[in-house]
């Protein structure tokens, strides 16, 4: 009798913690907690918790100095040289792409809502918006050329794994 009433909670090997995204996006606190989640995502140093305010940008435009290898590789824009760089701008791409994922999951959950259904349904949609076009366009001014001709980055709209194809430069900005 003990095996039998207790399978069903030791198969299920989710933390308790962890919300299921059903459970998530029923109400208007769910949205709110998912949106906290993509701005406490946008606090980690490879984003604007470093790299993005007053790391990279600083050093390429001459603004900060260090006696960092990377950094100084950084400065001289030698970017192919450096393990530690290629890390540095390696997880800038990943953790801003996560972060595009975790804001298009909240654009697509809220197509199930309408302003009737959820009072803050236009801030919701307006702010996740806002926040994958703002990260999108860090992308495309560090990882693509100037020329709107070019092959600039993935634009993406949709919560998925699938592969997005690259975008030129000009397009990514009239998205």
């Amino acid at each position: 009798a003990f095996s039998v009433v207790s399978c069903d909670d030791f198969l299920d090997v989710r933390p308790k913690a962890e919300k299921l995204e059903n459970d998530l996006f029923k109400n208007a606190q769910g949205f709110e907690d998912a949106i906290y989640g993509v701005y406490g995502s946008l606090q980690n140093s490879a984003l604007y918790g470093r790299h993005l305010t007053w790391g990279i940008p600083e050093v390429l435009a001459q603004n900060l100095y260090s006696t960092n290898s990377a950094i100084e590789d950084l400065s001289e824009y030698n970017y192919e040289d450096n393990d530690n760089l290629r890390t540095m701008f390696s997880d800038i791409w990943t953790t801003a792409y996560q972060t595009i994922g975790y804001t298009n999951n909240i654009l697509e959950q809220l197509n199930d809502w309408s302003q009737e259904t959820l009072p803050l349904y236009n801030y919701y949609k307006g702010e996740m918006l806002a926040m994958r076009a703002m990260l999108h366009f860090d992308l495309v001014r560090l990882f693509a050329p100037m020329d709107m001709n070019k092959e600039g980055i993935p634009y993406v709209k949709a919560y998925s794994y699938d592969v997005k194809p690259f975008f030129k430069v000009g397009e990514v900005y009239n998205l």
